[in-house]
């Protein structure tokens, strides 16, 4: 994790038509990722005389830009983390036999027992059979 350079500058035109007291009724958290990039990437210096700023207002900006870089690599990473449980809980649920992929357990279990109970090898041709492994080994393994 790196924080930003802060090189960039603000749409004064785009800003000046924000209504933030609306953004907090509506909670429009788009409208407040349009803006996020301009106010995240901003550097005070080149928008401003810094010397005419009381220091402890650039210190609490700049506080603010460091905390939404850290936010924005805590969402990256979640999101990642995300794709990588559903990625797994995928591939833990799906029958080894047909490769269907169910939301739990106990579905997978329940598939088992419906579509690929040993009574059900009778009816299937010979081939099939050849190719497909014993429930009970596949249930051993989930």
């Amino acid at each position: 994790f790196t924080f930003n350079l802060y090189r960039g500058r603000v749409d004064w035109k785009k800003l000046e038509v924000v209504d933030v007291d609306r953004i907090v009724r509506d909670q429009d958290v788009e409208l407040l990722n349009i803006h996020m990039d301009s106010v995240s990437n901003c550097n005070l210096d080149s928008e401003y005389d810094v010397k005419i700023l009381d220091p402890n207002f650039i210190k609490l900006f700049r506080l603010a830009q460091l905390l939404i870089d850290f936010l924005i690599h805590c969402k990256k990473y979640l999101e990642h983390c995300i794709k990588v449980a559903h990625e797994s809980l995928k591939a833990s649920n799906k029958c080894s036999l047909c490769g269907k992929v169910f939301m739990s357990e106990n579905y997978l279990h329940g598939h088992h027992s419906r579509r690929h109970h040993p009574s059900n090898y009778i009816e299937q041709k010979p081939q099939m059979i050849a190719h497909s492994p014993p429930v009970q080994v596949c249930l051993d393994e989930v």
